[in-house]
């Protein structure tokens, strides 16, 4: 019974005495390898436990209206995994009725349903583990509603060309009236 040959390969490289053959290199370290067939990726580093953050995905710089939701997200790898806190304007921030954060594979989001100009600012998401710490930023800016109303149900009058022709013409007609 023959056994299939394992997906990954190993390659050891180890010192050699100098003067065995001018045309080598002399490695100064030992080390060892595994690389995925067809691909050029080696995995040492990731399986002797290295691999600061990476962030295969920023954080951009959004512009949004006031009372809409919005969402700042990030991707990130390393390992071990790293642990991710978010900041505005230098402020730590956590969940709360207001903002969500939330974390799925490697993706990281924070969420605000409803944008309030106070939101507005400097956001920082900074990735740490026991290799490194990394930080993505962004900033988010909040265009103010022009239509404020106390109550959001309140009707608000809409003018278009129809709306202030009919204006004119009723107040030309009343003008007509008086004066007859």
């Amino acid at each position: 019974m023959h056994g299939t040959p394992s997906p990954l390969t190993t390659t050891t490289v180890t010192l050699t005495d100098q003067g065995q053959d001018p045309d080598l290199c002399n490695p100064t370290a030992i080390r060892e390898e595994i690389r995925l067939p067809g691909t050029s990726r080696s995995m040492g580093s990731t399986l002797a436990g290295q691999g600061p953050p990476h962030f295969s995905k920023l954080l951009s710089s959004p512009t949004v209206m006031e009372g809409s939701p919005v969402t700042l997200e990030v991707e990130v790898t390393g390992f071990p995994e790293p642990t991710l806190t978010w900041f505005k304007n230098g402020e730590k921030l956590t969940n709360d009725e207001h903002i969500e954060l939330s974390q799925k594979e490697g993706k990281h989001a924070l969420f605000i349903q409803k944008v309030t100009e106070t939101d507005a600012g400097l956001y920082v998401c900074r990735a740490v583990n026991s290799s490194g710490t990394l930080s993505s930023s962004a900033a988010l800016q909040v265009n103010a509603s022009n239509n404020r109303c106390p109550d959001p149900n309140c009707p608000l009058l809409k003018l278009n060309w129809h709306t202030c022709f009919g204006t004119l013409c009723f107040l030309l007609y009343l003008l007509y009236l008086l004066l007859l």
